[in-house]
């Protein structure tokens, strides 16, 4: 009896003996394994056993299918549907594989068994993996942005019977480019079927908390120009358009150059008539310096400091003299700061024929006049040239000449009708332009 148990014994040892030999073989076998593991399979599509071109040729087969698959892009009530191959996307069949190969070929032996038997057992779908063009990608979701797109508006003020009012802003809206392409290439290669577009907010750059202390017009000054003169009024118009709700904060320097920009035909200036050295030639932008004088005007009677300003070589037929302010990009700026304890915003239109500046601020009691004192008059000097074209005693006007002038200008300030304070703004030099007469020579 014993030695029957005995035997039992010896035979069950040797079966598990034998049953530890086979699974070790099994398990040997297993992780030398080079195809992929059973019940491996690529969203659906069986991959076990299979070689690494068979999975690849077996992809590959059904990758059109794949990328004809629609869905859906969606902001609030647009949508658009669109197949992955439309926005770029492929099939990444060679990184599929190698998810499907990695199956059961990460971690310790323990790891790795157990990651197999439990695809045997249980089956380890796993999901497609798709690669992108991005120029593709981003060139189908730029006209969606263009209709998503909203730019912000900056809180302005407006004057409605005599008061001041503040209209808010509106904050924009924007698509990115680049943000949504990441997020719908995250999205496909996730399985989604519905992929909600992210917008951003814009903020815009004037708010209506920034206008606190602004209650009245402060100054306001115009001049004409001549509508006919299309190029010049073209050129008048787009420099209001810059200056147009700027905003000055108080200590702030206003700088003429540095909002206008440079007058250039990429930034949709024109050529038309302007003042280069005391002569009247086309130039790009003429008639910005309009502008920059019926600005300069409007911000001495505002009562501000000027920190910089330049006369033109000759007068200006839309100020009076000594009142204009000629400006050149990277040469001549108008400045001036606003010496006042609130914001000042400066409102710029020009409409039919009339360039019109209001500056906004804080009511004060003061008022403020312009004047000119000490007007001369500087006649031109007169120069002969002989002329062997010409006969004796026969002369012609070659250049007619101009008077130059001297003039000052003073700011008068007053309270109550009384003067409390005389400002001596600027000395004013237009040299006069010599007479040319051209002679025949004596016999």
């Amino acid at each position: 009896m014993k030695l029957a148990r005995l035997r039992v014994g010896f035979l069950f040892c040797l079966f598990i003996i034998v049953l530890a030999v086979l699974g070790a073989a099994w398990a040997a076998l297993q992780l030398k394994s080079q195809v992929v593991y059973s019940g491996v399979s690529v969203a659906g599509l069986d991959l076990g056993g299979c070689t690494v071109q068979q999975a690849r040729d077996a992809l590959s087969r059904r990758s059109e299918e794949i990328v004809s698959a629609r869905l859906v892009l969606a902001f609030k009530d647009l949508e658009r549907t669109a197949t992955i191959g439309e926005l770029g996307g492929r099939l990444d069949v060679d990184a599929c594989v190698r998810a499907a190969l990695a199956v059961g070929r990460r971690g310790n032996i323990i790891q790795r068994l157990k990651e197999i038997i439990s695809a045997g057992h249980k089956g380890r779908d796993l999901p497609l993996v798709f690669a992108f063009d991005d120029a593709v990608l981003l060139s189908y979701l730029t006209p969606i942005a263009r209709r998503i797109n909203r730019p912000p508006v900056d809180a302005r003020l407006s004057l409605n019977s005599g008061s001041v009012r503040v209209v808010p802003e509106q904050p924009g809206l924007r698509l990115n480019l680049a943000e949504n392409a990441s997020h719908i290439k995250k999205g496909v290669n996730s399985g989604a079927t519905y992929i909600r577009l992210i917008t951003e907010v814009v903020p815009p750059m004037l708010k209506a908390a920034d206008f606190s202390g602004i209650d009245a017009i402060i100054a306001s000054y115009s001049t004409s120009y001549k509508t006919w003169e299309r190029s010049r009024a073209h050129n008048i118009k787009r420099a209001c358009r810059a200056i147009d709700g700027f905003l000055l904060k108080p200590g702030k320097v206003f700088s003429y150059n540095a909002v206008v920009g440079p007058r250039l035909r990429k930034n949709g200036y024109l050529d038309a008539p302007q003042f280069v050295r005391g002569k009247i030639v086309e130039g790009i932008g003429g008639g910005v310096c309009q502008v920059s004088t019926t600005l300069y005007n409007a911000a001495l009677l505002a009562n501000l400091k000027i920190r910089e300003r330049s006369h033109h070589s000759r007068p200006v037929a839309y100020v009076p003299l000594g009142r204009d302010a000629t400006v050149e990009y990277g040469l001549l700026d108008l400045k001036f700061e606003n010496t006042t304890k609130a914001p000042i915003y400066i409102s710029a239109s020009a409409e039919n024929g009339r360039v019109t500046i209001n500056i906004f601020g804080r009511r004060s009691n003061q008022q403020v006049e312009i004047l000119t004192s000490g007007h001369k008059l500087i006649p031109p000097n007169v120069y002969e040239r002989q002329e062997s074209r010409l006969k004796p005693g026969e002369s012609v006007v070659e250049q007619p000449g101009r008077e130059g002038h001297r003039v000052e200008v003073y700011r008068i300030t007053k309270v109550g009708g009384k003067i409390v304070r005389r400002e001596l703004i600027s000395r004013n030099y237009y040299p006069p332009e010599p007479r040319i007469i051209a002679v025949g020579r004596a016999m």
